[in-house]
C-alpha cells in the first residue's frame, strides 16, 4: 500500500501523465475510432471519381454602344467604367437556362441516353441542364470587370468543351439581349417616311413664299423694324430740336426786350479850367486881403467876418467846379441787339422746318408700322411652316444616323465584336481538382483528432474515480492514502 499526502488541498496540478492517462485507459476506443475514420477516408478516396476543372475568364468592357430606339437625337455618352450591376447582369446571363439548354443540346454526351427530342428527351435534357448548372460556377471577381467561370467534370475534355460552348452561346445571348432585332429595318422605314414629310414641308414653304412675295418674313421684319427705329429716333430728335427751338425763341425774345437798340460808343470828360482858375485867383486874393485885415483888426471885426464868408463860398464853388467836369458822349447801333434779332429770325425758321419734318416722320412711321404688323402675321405662318420642315429634317437625320448605327451594330455582330471578351479561354485540365494523397493525409489527421476527442470525452463522462487526484477533485477532501489497482490480486495470492 502506498500513501500520498497533499499539502495544498483544492489545487490541481495538470501534468503530461494526466493527459496521457485517458489515452492509455481508453486505448481500445481510440484505436477503433482512428481505424474507422481512416478506413472511411480511404474508402471515400477509392470510391469518389476524379474530377477535372476547366476555367475561363470573361472581361466586361466598353467597346461599343448599340443604337437605341428612341426619339432622342443625342447619342448616349460613352462611359469607360463598368458598374457592379452590369457585371451581375452578365453573370445571370451566363447562368440563364436558355444558354445552358443550348449547351446541352449542342453536346449529346451531356445526356445519359443521348436523347434530344420528344417528351422523354425533354426530361433528359432538363436533368442534364440541372447537372450542368450544378457543376458550373460563375463568380465575379471583386474590384474588377472580370468574371471567372469554371466547370467540373470527370472527363477533362468534356469540362473544356462545355466551357467553350458556354462562352459561344453566352456571347450570342449577350448580343441578342443588348440589341433588339429588326432595328435596321425599323429605322429605314422611319427615315423614308420622314423624307416624304420633308418634301411636303418644302413644297408648302415654297408655295407660301410665292403667294405672299416674302422670302423671309422674319428677316424683312427685322430690317423694317430697324428702319422704323431709325425713323422713330429721328422723330424724337426732331421733337427735341423743336422744343429746344421754342425755348430758344422765348429766351431770345426776352433778351431782345432787355437789350437797348443803341449803345454809347465814346465818352470824353474834361475839367472847366477857366472857371477853376478864376476861382483859385479870387480865393488867393481874398486870403491875402484877410491876412492884411487881421494885421490891423481883430477877427471879430465885421469886414473880416464878411471876407471869411466870401472866402468859404469861393472855396465851395471851386470844389463844385472840380467835381463836375465837362462830359461828351457818342452813341451808335447795338451789335448785341442786332445779333439777337438775326438769331431770333434763324431759330424761327428752323422751328418751322422742324414742325414740317416731324409731321413727315410721323406719317412714315405709321406706314412702316402697318407694314410691320403684316409681316408679323406672315412671320407666324412662315414659322409654322419652317418648324414643320425643321422637325421633319431633324427626325429624318435622326433616323438616318440611327439606321447607320444599326447597320454598324449588325456588322459588329457579324464580326463578333461586343462589349465582352474572353480574356482567358478554357483549356483542357491535366490534373484533377482533388489530390488523393492530400485527401488521405487529411483523413488520417482528422481521424487522430477524432480519436483523441473520443478518449477525452469517454474519460470525462465516466462514473468511477480512478486516481487520487480525481477523488480529491470530485469529493473536495484531501486524499490520505491510495492503493494500487492490483492490490486485491496480490492479497489473494498471499
Amino acid at each position: 500500500m502506498k500513501a500520498e499526502f497533499d499539502e495544498t488541498p483544492g489545487i490541481t496540478h495538470l501534468t503530461l501523465r494526466d493527459l496521457l492517462v485517458p489515452l492509455f485507459r481508453r486505448r481500445r476506443a481510440v484505436a477503433l475510432t482512428f481505424a474507422s475514420v481512416c478506413a472511411a477516408s480511404a474508402l471515400a478516396v477509392m470510391i469518389l471519381p476524379e474530377r477535372y476543372e476547366s476555367g475561363m475568364t470573361i472581361l466586361i468592357k466598353r467597346g461599343r454602344v448599340d443604337a437605341i430606339i428612341s426619339p432622342d437625337a443625342s447619342r448616349p455618352g460613352q462611359r469607360s467604367d463598368v458598374t457592379e450591376d452590369e457585371v451581375n447582369n452578365e453573370v445571370e446571363l451566363i447562368r440563364s437556362r436558355d444558354v445552358l439548354e443550348r449547351v446541352v443540346r449542342s453536346n449529346p454526351l451531356l445526356t445519359t441516353d443521348g436523347a434530344t427530342a420528344g417528351a422523354n428527351g425533354d426530361a433528359t435534357i432538363g436533368r442534364a441542364v440541372t447537372t450542368v448548372a450544378r457543376n458550373l460556377r460563375v463568380t465575379p471577381l471583386r474590384q474588377t470587370n472580370l468574371i471567372r467561370v469554371t466547370y467540373q467534370s470527370p472527363d477533362p475534355q468534356m469540362a473544356a468543351t462545355v466551357l467553350t460552348a458556354v462562352s459561344q452561346f453566352y456571347i450570342e445571348k449577350h448580343q441578342a439581349v443588348h440589341r433588339p432585332a429588326g432595328a435596321a429595318e425599323f429605322f429605314t422605314a422611319q427615315a423614308e417616311r420622314l423624307r416624304t414629310a420633308v418634301q411636303r414641308a418644302q413644297d408648302r414653304l415654297t408655295q407660301f413664299r410665292t403667294e405672299h412675295g416674302v422670302v423671309s418674313a422674319a428677316a424683312e421684319k427685322q430690317n423694317l423694324l430697324a428702319k422704323l427705329a431709325e425713323f422713330d429716333a429721328a422723330r424724337q430728335q426732331t421733337s427735341a430740336a423743336l422744343g429746344e427751338a421754342s425755348r430758344r425763341i422765348a429766351t431770345l425774345e426776352a433778351e431782345a426786350a432787355a437789350t437797348p437798340s443803341r449803345q454809347t460808343t465814346q465818352i470824353r470828360t474834361s475839367d472847366n479850367a477857366p472857371v477853376v482858375a478864376d476861382l483859385k485867383g479870387r480865393i488867393m486874393s481874398m486870403q491875402l486881403k484877410r491876412r492884411e485885415l487881421l494885421q490891423k483888426f481883430t477877427p471879430t471885426y465885421q469886414p473880416v467876418l464878411d471876407l471869411e464868408e466870401q472866402l468859404e463860398q469861393a472855396q465851395a464853388a471851386l470844389g463844385a467846379a472840380e467835381q463836375a467836369p465837362l462830359r461828351d458822349e457818342t452813341t451808335d447801333q447795338n451789335p448785341t441787339y442786332q445779333w439777337i434779332e438775326h438769331e431770333l429770325a434763324r431759330v424761327r425758321a428752323d422751328r418751322a422746318a422742324f414742325v414740317q419734318r416731324s409731321a413727315s416722320l410721323a406719317g412714315t412711321i405709321a406706314e412702316y408700322r402697318d407694314h410691320a404688323e403684316k409681316l408679323d402675321a406672315q412671320e407666324l405662318l412662315q414659322n409654322d411652316l419652317l418648324r414643320d420642315l425643321r422637325s421633319a429634317e431633324e427626325g429624318y437625320l435622326l433616323y438616318q444616323n440611327k439606321r447607320e448605327e444599326a447597320r454598324i451594330s449588325d456588322e459588329l455582330d457579324a464580326k463578333r465584336i461586343a462589349n465582352i471578351a474572353i480574356a482567358d479561354p478554357p483549356s483542357v485540365p491535366d490534373r484533377p481538382v482533388v489530390n488523393r494523397r492530400l485527401v488521405l493525409a487529411m483523413g488520417v489527421a482528422i481521424a487522430a483528432v477524432i480519436a483523441l476527442a473520443v478518449a477525452f470525452l469517454l474519460d470525462f463522462f465516466k462514473a468511477a474515480v480512478s486516481t487520487p487526484e480525481e477523488a480529491r477533485r470530485v469529493l473536495g477532501v484531501p486524499v490520505l492514502a491510495s492503493l494500487p489497482a492490483d492490490w486485491d490480486r496480490g492479497a489473494t495470492s498471499a
